[in-house]
């Protein structure tokens, strides 16, 4: 400041004042998480949030892409947010360790438990209509992470983490059609259906990237970021937006990406 006149210093200090008024309010988190966060080049973090969930896993869209779904493994509860992480509405599922929900429908649920391998078909208000257990033995840990729904074939896709990484494709009474064991990521922790293009996009913690696949299992596209533990991924393919929740943090991260 030595080379600033005398006069110029309250005229630097009366902008800075108005700066900071003029930014009150607003979300900082934009500029913050953008200097922070490393990504691939076809995808931008715009925002980052703390949502009020504890240790939050996967994410869902709701069929009006206007809400985001989650769960919690403690204490068993399915929460509703807006796109930026408010809790909307919240109850109880009756389950313990759930990992996995996604939207059937404009008024369904499907959640997932790890501990009883158990998927539940429920109104968006808690009530249960069926169920169906998965063919996945192993230690309470191995079991499903993630679920998610093809609302135009009526097909329902169960993810297993690792050891191996396995895809479990049901159809609409929960009966398993098909399986398939995945090899292209060191872990596998969310998915998403694009029901535009018919994709699959699935996230992989220990990869920090989301592989998007065709029906095949062929990967059309990679993104990639450095955020620490990701447990949930909700895609929105006509606005070009990802949203990806941290389960240590219980920030919900909101990215664009570029058409592939």
């Amino acid at each position: 400041m030595k080379n600033f006149s005398s006069l110029a210093t309250p005229v630097v200090c009366l902008a800075a004042l108005l700066v900071l008024f003029a930014c009150k309010g607003k979300d900082k988190a934009v500029p913050e998480a953008a200097a922070t966060m490393s990504t691939s080049g076809n995808l931008k973090l715009v925002a980052r949030h703390h949502i009020d969930v504890e240790e939050p896993s996967d994410l869902d869209l709701s069929e009006d892409r206007k809400t985001l779904w989650t769960v919690s493994d403690e204490g068993g509860i399915v929460y509703q947010m807006d796109l930026n992480g408010h809790i909307l509405g919240s109850f109880g599922s009756g389950l313990e360790d759930l990992e996995g929900v996604t939207t059937v429908g404009h008024k369904g649920l499907a959640v997932v438990s790890e501990k009883s391998r158990e998927i539940v078909l429920m109104t968006s208000v808690g009530k249960h209509s069926s169920r169906s257990k998965l063919d996945m033995p192993g230690e309470r840990n191995k079991g499903p992470e993630s679920l998610t729904y093809d609302p135009v074939e009526s097909v329902y896709y169960a993810l297993k983490e690792k050891t191996p990484g396995t895809l479990i494709t049901l159809d609409a009474s929960l009966r398993e059609t098909s399986r398939a064991e995945l090899n292209f990521a060191k872990d596998y922790s969310s998915m998403s259906y694009d029901p535009v293009r018919g994709h699959l996009w699935v996230m992989s913690d220990e990869s920090d990237a989301v592989y998007v696949l065709d029906r095949d299992l062929r990967i059309q596209t990679i993104f990639s970021f450095d955020i620490e533990q990701p447990e949930g991924l909700a895609v929105d393919y006509e606005a070009r937006k990802m949203w990806v929740v941290c389960d240590k943090s219980s920030i919900l991260y909101t990215f664009t990406f570029s058409d592939y």
